[in-house]
Formats: C-alpha cells, sequence, structure tokens
C-alpha cells in the first residue's frame, strides 16, 4: 500500500453516509476496517495511524511469547502510543529511590511488557508532538530521517533516495509506515512478530448522548491474523448510533528463512538478470554478443572456452552524459564512475570518442544500469585506448601528457603566496567543480557549455579577491577601481612585480579566454554559444591552454616573484 492510498482510505472512512442509506448502515458497521487491515500489509505498511477515532498502534512481540491463550491477554488492550523511556522516584525506608522506566512498561498487559514499539509520539513541551522510529530499528536496517521527505530513508541501488519508513502528518492523521520487506527482515534478526493494535469509533452525531442497549460481537478473521470485539449502541428503536472496533491483528513475517539469510550474508545475488553485449572477446580473437554474467567469464588462470572477464565493450560517448548532469549522484572521475550506492565502473576512451569498459565491471552495475549501457553499445572501431592498455594490461605508469590530469594535479598543489610571512591563497580549490570537471566527449553543445562552466568556475572564480587586494597593497599598486575585478588585481599585481609580458600573456590569456567564453561567448545564457565545431578537441585544447596558465603563475609564485614587501 503507499501512503498516499493509507490517507486516501482515512479520510473517506471518517465521512459519514446519509443516515438513511445502506451506505450509511455499512459505515457504521465497521466492515470496512478489517478489510483494511488484512490489505495493508503489503508495501508502505500502517505501523501507527492517529486522528479523528481511528487509532492503530504497532508493537513487535517475541515469537516465543505468543503460545498458549495470549490472545485474551492481547484483547486487553489499554495503552497509548509510547513516548519512550521515563524515569521516576519514589521512598524506600525514607531515602529516595530513582527508577528508569523502559518503553511500554505500563500496557495493562502480561505478554506485552517492555515489548518493543516501532514509532514513539515525542512531545517537546510548549513546542511540538511529533513521530519517532525506534532507534534500534533505524540502526539496523540503516535508515536515516530526510525531514524534507518525512520519512526514514536510505539509498537503494540507483542511488536514489529510498523512502522506507514514513512519519509525518497527512491530512491532519498522523501516518507512520514500513516497508514491509524490511519489516520482514527485522522480524527475522529479532525472532519477533508484529501485533496491530486498533480501536476505530463510528458515531452519526457526536453531540447526541449515547444512551441505549449495548451488545457485543467477536469479530474473528483468522487468516488475516484479525480478532477484535465490535461494540454497538442503539437506541429504543433499535437505531444505531454508535458503534466501534476494538482488537489485534498479527503480522508474522513473510519472508522465507533463505530469503533472510541470503541478506544476511549478503549472498541475495542468486538469480539476478545480466546483459549481454557486443565486445571484443580477444581470447579468441572476434566481436560478438558476450554475456556478463561472472559465471560466463573466466580469468587468466584457468583453462576455459569462456570469455575473459576483461573483454571489452564499447559505447556511444553519449553514455557518460547521464552521470556528468548528476553530480549529487554521481562522481565521473578520469577513468572511473562512482555512484553514491556504492557501485563503481571503470571506463577510459579510445582514440575514435569510443567509450568502453570490462564486461566484469559491468556485471557489477546494478541491472538497470546494465539496460542503460546496453542502450548505447555498438561494435568498436578502434582497440584499447593507451592508457587503458598500460595502467590495466601491462601494470604501468603512463606518463602521456594528459592536460586533465595535470590540470587537475597541479591545482591540488597550488602554492601560496608569502607575504611578511603570512601566506595569501591568490587561488583558492573549489573542490565541488575540481570533482565535475572533465573532458567534452561527444558533439553536443550543451556538454560544452556544461564544462566551460564549470572551467570558469574552477580557474576564475578561484581567484581570491581578498588576497588578491591585500598582495596588490602589499606591492603598493592596489587601486580601488579593481577591487572586484580579480584578473584585473592579478594583472596588476604580476605587472608591479616586474613579470615579462610575454609571462603575464601566457597567464592571462587563456584565463580571459575562458571567462570569455563563459560571457562574451553566452555560455552563460543559454542557446547563443559559440562552441566550436569539434567541441571534444576545441575543449581538450582549452584545458591544455589553461594547464600551462596555470603552471607558469605557480611557478611565478614558487620563485618568490611575487613577494617584494617581505625584502
Amino acid at each position: 500500500m503507499r501512503v498516499r492510498d493509507i490517507v486516501s482510505y482515512l479520510d473517506r472512512q471518517r465521512e459519514p453516509a446519509k443516515s438513511d442509506s445502506e451506505a450509511h448502515a455499512e459505515w457504521l458497521s465497521l466492515a470496512d476496517v478489517p478489510r483494511f487491515l488484512t490489505d495493508s500489509v503489503e508495501g508502505q505498511m500502517p505501523a501507527y495511524l492517529s486522528g479523528d477515532h481511528f487509532y492503530l498502534y504497532s508493537v513487535l512481540v517475541p515469537e516465543s511469547a505468543l503460545v498458549g491463550d495470549y490472545v485474551q491477554d492481547l484483547m486487553l488492550l489499554d495503552f497509548g502510543p509510547s513516548g519512550g523511556w521515563g524515569y521516576g522516584s519514589g521512598y524506600d525506608g525514607g531515602e529516595a529511590r530513582k527508577a528508569i522506566y523502559p518503553p511500554l512498561s505500563s500496557t495493562g498487559t502480561r505478554l506485552l511488557e517492555g515489548t518493543e514499539a516501532l514509532f514513539f509520539l515525542r512531545e517537546f513541551e510548549g513546542v511540538r508532538t511529533y513521530p519517532e522510529m525506534s532507534q534500534r530499528a533505524s540502526h539496523l536496517l540503516c535508515l536515516h530521517w530526510e525531514a524534507c521527505r518525512g520519512a526514514y530513508c536510505r539509498l537503494n541501488e540507483n542511488g536514489d533516495f529510498w523512502e522506507v519508513a514514513a512519519a509525518r502528518r497527512e491530512n491532519d492523521w498522523l501516518v507512520c509506515t514500513l516497508e514491509r520487506t524490511e519489516l520482514d527482515f527485522y522480524m527475522y534478526l529479532t525472532d519477533s512478530t508484529l501485533v496491530r493494535f486498533f480501536d476505530v469509533e463510528r458515531c452519526q452525531d457526536w453531540t447526541k448522548p449515547f444512551e441505549g442497549d449495548r451488545a457485543t460481537e467477536l469479530v474473528e478473521k483468522p487468516e488475516a491474523g484479525i480478532r477484535a470485539r465490535r461494540i454497538a449502541v442503539r437506541d429504543d428503536d433499535g437505531e444505531l448510533l454508535l458503534a466501534w472496533l476494538r482488537g489485534f491483528q498479527l503480522v508474522r513475517r513473510a519472508l522465507s528463512d533463505d530469503e533472510c539469510v541470503a541478506r544476511l550474508t549478503g549472498h541475495g545475488e542468486k538469480g539476478r538478470p545480466y546483459e549481454s553485449f557486443i565486445a571484443h572477446n580477444f581470447k579468441h580473437g572476434e566481436v560478438r554478443e558476450c554475456s556478463c554474467n561472472p559465471s560466463d567469464l573466466a580469468d587468466y588462470f584457468v583453462d576455459s572456452e569462456l570469455p575473459f572477464s576483461t573483454s571489452l565493450a564499447f559505447f556511444r560517448p553519449e553514455v557518460l552524459a547521464k552521470y556528468k548532469q548528476d553530480p549529487d549522484k554521481y562522481r565521473v572521475r578520469i577513468g572511473r564512475i562512482d555512484c553514491r550506492a556504492g557501485w563503481s565502473v571503470r571506463y577510459h576512451i579510445n582514440e575514435e570518442g569510443q567509450v568502453h569498459a570490462y564486461l566484469c565491471d559491468l556485471g557489477g552495475l546494478p541491472h538497470s544500469e546494465q539496460l542503460y549501457w546496453k542502450s548505447f553499445n555498438e561494435a568498436p572501431k578502434a582497440g584499447i585506448s593507451e592508457r587503458a592498455f598500460k595502467s590495466d594490461f601491462l601494470a604501468e605508469w603512463d606518463d602521456s601528457y594528459d592536460p586533465l590530469i595535470s590540470l587537475r594535479q597541479r591545482l591540488q598543489a597550488f602554492p601560496a603566496v608569502v607575504v611578511d610571512s603570512e601566506e595569501l591563497q591568490i587561488w583558492v580549490p573549489d573542490g565541488d567543480s575540481l570533482n565535475r570537471l572533465g573532458y567534452v566527449v561527444t558533439g553536443s553543445r550543451k556538454e560544452w557549455e556544461d564544462q566551460v562552466l564549470v572551467l570558469a568556475k574552477l580557474i576564475v572564480d578561484g581567484l581570491s579577491t581578498r588576497d588578491l587586494m591585500r598582495l596588490a597593497k602589499s606591492l603598493g599598486c592596489f587601486d580601488e577601481s579593481l577591487s572586484d575585478k580579480s584578473l584585473k588585481l592579478l594583472e596588476a599585481c604580476l605587472v608591479c612585480a616586474g613579470a615579462a609580458g610575454e609571462t603575464i600573456q601566457e597567464i592571462l590569456g587563456p584565463l580571459h579566454n575562458v571567462w570569455n567564453l563563459r560571457s562574451g561567448g553566452g555560455v552563460a545564457h543559454r542557446g547563443s554559444s559559440a562552441a566550436p565545431a569539434q567541441p571534444s578537441e576545441g575543449f581538450r585544447s582549452l584545458l591544455a591552454e589553461v594547464d600551462h596558465a596555470m603552471k607558469t603563475l605557480a611557478k611565478v609564485i614558487e620563485e618568490g616573484s611575487l613577494e617584494l614587501s617581505s625584502k
């Protein structure tokens, strides 16, 4: 069941039908409540509902306690939602005695004393009341509270937030639910069974007195674990004035022991689907479809007719776009994509611009991700990239120049200017932009624009106006008109320090170019940028220019040319 369906039912059931209709008699009979309880044990299962004469509360009871005549004990329900732990005091022989009371320590039933509630109703005196999930349950199920969602969440295999347990108010209802599969696993871990207590009252007119004959009827639905008493009050003419249903429902674990053990041990991958990809089966010198299922792949140490697990599948470069456009969920590094859900995949780009990945890595992706990659799969147009061959097969360092790698390394160790024994960071790294900076791998103008914006934010916005102003003042070249112009400040400092004109141009030329592409080139205003005919080659050249500029600036700093005030 979904939370919206639960709230919809609660809203409908509190509205009485016309008093002279059959629907009204049906409504007062409360026949819909057992149906709701039966239908709501799947999906988001209600564990705590409260509001407008409808109350449901759940308690976990040890399986070993549900023996003998426990039904009568559970029917003695006479307690509200637990507020959690408490303390008290008393006197023994004139001396104060302290006591700590666990949750559910005053339930009025032998069976429920000291059992576990899934949700508590906490009260912040004078401020608010709010539901809170059992900490033991949230910890064991690896759940975290997300206030904006009103739910305890964790990430699914695709890195998306999964609302496992809702705990919020909807349409004046307090609604707390827990995903049934998660509840089952928790019941397995704790050797327990869930008991849902319910108390529902209905009346056509709550302002009238409820005097009349009272009749009690047992309601039992053993197949659904429901046992209750329905109490009806009728006037002298036999008209039903008031009815309420009070009882409990046992919800036993539906997941089998084998399914729970598979999750417990982490061996729950049996039967998961795997896709096949057009791949270069270099073991047999052929290009054909190969499954990424680990059982259909071989290593180098076992004699087998199966393809090597390092066989390469090739993809159109657009396969990377999805990951670059969602930096909150994915981190795209040189040669690797990491998802916050915990999975990762290695990739490289060959001389034809194709992305390639190993079958063994594709097999580690969630099935939905395998399908996504498969939609870009194509036959190889060239072989493995030189970098991948050296690093992954020859176990050698690839020392060929790569402007992106070089720029990343340079920026991560960018030097400070020392003025009067104080370090000035004239360029400050932005970790988010540094992580997002990557190559343009397609002919997409949007990808070009995105990366130019990232580069401009990283390099030009990374210049610290504050420290450049302090440096300019120490060099005696500060001008108020430059106070908000980082590139002009940097130029003034370089000129005042006596840097050669060629050096200044090597530094500022590429930086102005990046800034002009961002603003004057229209990148900041979508749809008007002058992207090059070959965006991937153009951006690679731009990175090389910026890398050289930052290398030159770092050299000027390291040589001490900007430290004139200390002389």
